[in-house]
């Protein structure tokens, strides 16, 4: 089954260092490969090149900037950071939570962890 991606969509990576970031897809580049950009690690001008396997369609769009990267006009970093800025922190995609590990982890005040 094909997964379909539109430009302006969002997807989260599921391989390689990037894994479990969210990107906005950027422009298709052939049938199997995607430009995606977040607008801080990965800037407009310098885009990801991700294979549609390693990434994982969102039900959800950038919104209006999705109609302007459809129609070919040029949208800033910022702005692409500011389109994201309203989702859940990474983590369980059930309840957007952190793990409960990464919580359990703070140390007391005095102890050094030892």
């Amino acid at each position: 089954m094909e997964k379909r991606v539109e430009v302006g969509q969002l997807v989260r990576s599921v391989a390689g260092r990037d894994r479990g970031q969210v990107f906005v897809v950027i422009s298709r580049l052939d049938e199997r490969h995607l430009a995606v950009a977040d607008g801080a690690r990965r800037r407009v001008a310098r885009p990801k090149t991700k294979s549609m396997r390693h990434l994982e369609p969102l039900d959800a769009t950038a919104g209006p900037l999705a109609d302007r990267l459809k129609s070919g006009e040029k949208v800033s970093d910022h702005e692409l950071r500011a389109a994201l800025a309203g989702l859940p922190p990474r983590g369980d995609p059930a309840t957007g939570a952190r793990a409960a590990a990464a919580s359990d982890m703070t140390l007391e005040e005095g102890d050094n962890g030892a």
